[in-house]
Formats: C-alpha cells, structure tokens, sequence
C-alpha cells in the first residue's frame, strides 16, 4: 500500500502524521523534504524526486504539478491535513479538486474546540463527498519528535501515558482504520 501525506500549505502537519503512520504502519517513511526524521525513523527516505513505493507513506511538500498529480492519483490512499486556518482549508479544497476523493481521508488537525472541527467539516463537505476526521491539537505530536516514537508508541507507554494521550490516541486510532479500510 502507498499512502501519501499532502496539501500544498506548510505547516498543517503533514511530517508529524506522515512519521506516526509510517512508524505504526511499519512502512517506509519517504519525503521531499530533508528534515530531522531521518534520525528518527528507521525507514526514512529522502527523494528530491518523488515516486511511488510501495509500503510507503510518501511525506508530500510543494505544489500541484503533473508529477504529484501522478503520485497522488497512483497512491492508495490521500491524506490531507488541514487547520482551521483558512488558507489551509483552501488549499485542501485545490487538491481534492485534482484528485480522486474516494481515496482522500481528509484530517482537521491541531483542533482546539469542536467548532473549529464543524466549520472545517461544513467547508470542505459542501464541495465534495468526502469523510473528514478530527485529531485535536496535542503534545503528542512534539513528544512524538523529541522521542522518536509514534503516537501509539507513546499511548502504550504506561498507564500515565495511556490517560494523558486517551483522546487524541482514540482520533488518531479512527484515522489508521480509514487508512486500513
């Protein structure tokens, strides 16, 4: 299975997500963007030229080209993160309209309240028939980074773990279904 991460806006958490589902997923984490995950992640790949790999969770910066086209179209699976941010939202909008939605799982992140979640969702449905999954803003995902473990990793660390991440895990735990589906 190939899943690929993407939506042309920065910073909606597209790395954060593209390492937590490579980790849990055992798949090979593969990005265009050469950051500090290849320290963390033991199947981590830099392309400067994307392609499609299987068993891959393909870490998508940039624009909307013939290339990523290719590569989104030829995935299995589309993950669009996207923020209450309004240009975040449009930026989404711009991929699905180049994509097939039947593939696309669509993930309100950094979420602080569920009104942000329902205008994010009301948005992006009125244009396109397509799921929407929240996952509230959390420090698992800065924890995530400083030690280099996935966010289930992190949920089943200990008892302590377990409650502090309880809801943020459940969201996230509903996403990797939908991958998985």
């Amino acid at each position: 299975m190939t899943i690929s991460v993407f939506n042309t806006k920065g910073g909606v958490g597209k790395s954060a997500l593209s390492f937590s589902i490579s980790k849990d997923l055992n798949y090979a984490m593969i990005t265009n963007d050469d950051g500090l995950y290849k320290q963390l992640h033991p199947k981590y790949k830099y392309l400067q030229q994307m392609q499609l790999v299987e068993d891959a969770v393909l870490d998508l910066g940039g624009f909307i080209t013939k290339e990523t086209l290719n590569i989104l179209n030829g995935s299995d699976n589309v993950v669009i993160p996207l923020t209450i941010d309004y240009n975040s939202i449009h930026k989404a909008l711009e991929v699905l309209n180049e994509v097939d939605n039947s593939k696309c799982i669509l993930v309100a992140n950094m979420l602080e309240s569920v009104e942000d979640f329902e205008e994010i969702k009301d948005v992006v449905q009125n244009r396109h028939r397509v799921l929407v999954y929240p996952l509230k803003k959390s420090k698992v995902f800065q924890r995530s980074l400083q030690t280099g473990m996935s966010i289930t990793e992190l949920y089943q660390k200990n008892g302590l773990s377990k409650h502090y991440y309880k809801s943020v895990y459940n969201q996230y735990k509903t996403i990797l279904k939908a991958i998985n589906e």
